[in-house]
């Protein structure tokens, strides 16, 4: 073999060890990261939600992230807690105490506003069906949340924060599988709750010395409140 063939062997097998090498560095190169898991990295690094920023971040990662991430649940867990642990540490006396001490509503905005919230968190087709499917954690802030917003906002005669919480404890799974609510027939909640499968069970006859003393599509007298 000639010298000049020699290296044109040489070069020959150098351009094939280099194309070998190319290859092999292209194959191992990693897989581009799509949007679902950036979503899914953010949302596992969000740490507790202790301001109105941190809350802020977080909704707007779990309202990014599909239905089918596993990583909704335990974020959504952590922004109900911010929304919530405050409005559960509230009893419904003080709450009415305070109101009439300072003279402003500004509480019960604050309670309802932080309950509406909480339920803007749930995607409509988690919660579809009676009961919805909601985690043990979910249902023990959320029901005790509406039973609030329903305790101070029924003798106001507050039907749109009413029948919001009806509807959401008519969501919720009583402990015992039963849950009870006394309403006047005209208030607008009791269709919402027939149409979620609730039944009539007993009525009682409502009497009074002044026929404006109640408005029964407003008011829903609560005997286990104030």
């Amino acid at each position: 073999m000639t010298p000049r063939a020699s290296r044109t062997v040489v070069c020959i097998g150098l351009l094939v060890l280099a194309g070998a090498a190319i290859g092999c560095a292209h194959g191992s190169a990693p897989a581009p990261v799509g949007p679902g898991r950036t979503l899914a990295t953010a949302a596992a690094h969000i740490g507790s939600v202790a301001y109105e920023d941190d809350f802020l971040e977080g909704r707007l990662v779990l309202q990014a992230l599909p239905l089918t991430a596993a990583e909704r649940v335990p974020l959504r867990a952590k922004l109900l807690h911010y929304l919530l642990d405050p409005v559960l540490a509230l009893k419904a006396d003080d709450v009415r105490r305070e109101t009439r001490d300072l003279q402003s509503d500004d509480l019960y905005d604050t309670i309802f506003e932080s309950f509406r919230d909480a339920l803007g968190l749930f995607d409509p087709a988690e919660i579809a069906g009676t009961p919805a499917h909601l985690t043990a954690e979910e249902t023990r802030l959320l029901r005790p949340a509406a039973e609030l917003v329903l305790n101070l906002f029924s003798p106001r005669g507050g039907d749109q924060q009413v029948t919001l919480a009806l509807a959401v404890l008519a969501t919720l799974h009583a402990p015992d599988g039963r849950a009870r609510v006394c309403l006047p027939a005209p208030h607008p909640a009791v269709r919402l709750l027939f149409a979620a499968g609730w039944h009539h069970q007993d009525s009682d006859l409502f009497m009074a010395s002044d026929p404006g003393l109640l408005d029964p599509r407003r008011a829903v007298p609560n005997p286990g409140g104030a």
